[in-house]
């Protein structure tokens, strides 16, 4: 891959996809202005808000990047906004999530070290009104971590900066068969990724990063650094709630299925996807057996291989307990949210 002839020269290009996100639009631009690297480019979609996007940021209308769209989903603002990007780097940032003052500069400080990877990723916390819930969330958030895939054996590299961060990478495409591990607000990608691998599928909704993630992965290398770069925000209206579950799911299982229809997989890659296929299902159907036992129960039944199976009948357990204990368990005993199947 071609290399910058002086990186430290570099433009990085953050794009901001804003859907009435009035009341964290301004933190999350703040927090991309406040970057240590010295070009850092602020584009900001409004994907169709009711309010005028660009009067709310007018105090830094010198210093960003206003794009206005009728409303298209995340994924439709962020492919408007990589086209209009004019950094040699591109990153992503939600608008209601926040970069760490130093974010930018310590993922191209791997990049130095690294200049063949196409695309960095880090750690990051997790926090709500309330304040922090986990200093570092990547492996409770991602349930890919709970079947046996460790960053260890995600990457196959590891080493140290100069500035102290422990780093990793290497080719990751038949890890993230799995499940994703790139939390998308920590990516950091060259525009040539982007010309090379296109847009967004916007038709994915919820599953579109995974697949994108996926066919960049395909190409070129990935980077993780192993330290908190990105204060992710959890609220009841975000993608991973459990009101969004099944939508999720569905949007999964269809991104999955295009990965079997159009890329080019070994044998063994296949079978993993296929085993995925039927292991989201369980996930869907364990769900909902918590309040739609009649949807949870067709479920099961839609996969016999997945009724028969272990799991399959713990789920059916599940269908027969009664709600209120189950409610009881969830309020209980359920961890922090995860994402992904």
């Amino acid at each position: 891959m071609e290399v910058e002839k002086d990186m430290h020269q570099a433009r990085i290009s953050v794009i901001i996809p804003a859907y009435n996100a009035a009341a964290t639009i301004v933190e999350a631009v703040q927090s991309v202005l406040a970057q240590s690297w010295p070009d850092v480019e602020c584009i900001v979609v409004n994907d169709g808000s009711t309010y005028d996007t660009a009067a709310l940021l007018a105090p830094w209308r010198d210093r960003i990047t206003c794009i206005d769209k009728a409303n298209g989903g995340f994924a439709s603002a962020r492919n408007v906004g990589m086209q209009a990007a004019t950094g040699e780097w591109i990153a992503w940032l939600d608008a209601d999530d926040i970069f760490e003052p130093d974010k930018l500069e310590r993922q191209m400080a791997l990049l130095a070290m690294r200049p063949e990877l196409g695309l960095i990723c880090s750690d990051f916390s997790m926090f709500d009104e309330s304040g922090e819930l986990a200093r570092s969330a990547i492996q409770q958030y991602y349930g890919v971590f709970s079947r046996g895939v460790t960053l260890e054996t995600a990457f196959e590299h590891g080493a140290t900066l100069e500035n102290g961060d422990h780093v990793r990478y290497g080719n990751v495409f038949d890890v993230l068969l799995r499940g994703n591990f790139i939390h998308p607000p920590t990516a950091l990608f060259r525009k040539k990724v982007f010309e090379a691998v296109g847009e967004q599928r916007t038709e994915l909704v919820n599953a579109t990063d995974y697949e994108y993630f996926l066919r960049i992965t395909q190409r070129y290398a990935v980077g993780y650094i192993d330290a908190p770069l990105l204060r992710y925000r959890i609220s009841a209206t975000q993608s991973s709630s459990p009101a969004n579950f099944a939508r999720n799911s569905y949007y999964n299982e269809l991104a999955l299925q295009h990965v079997l229809d159009h890329f080019t997989l070994s044998h063994q890659q296949r079978h993993t996807v296929r085993q995925r296929f039927r292991a989201m299902h369980l996930v869907l159907a364990r769900h909902l057996a918590d309040r739609e036992k009649q949807h949870a129960l067709r479920c099961l039944l839609a996969k016999p291989r997945c009724l028969f199976s272990p799991v399959g009948l713990l789920v059916l357990l599940k269908i027969l307990t009664p709600t209120a204990l189950l409610e009881w368990r969830r309020r209980h005993l359920d961890p922090l949210p995860r994402h992904g199947h």
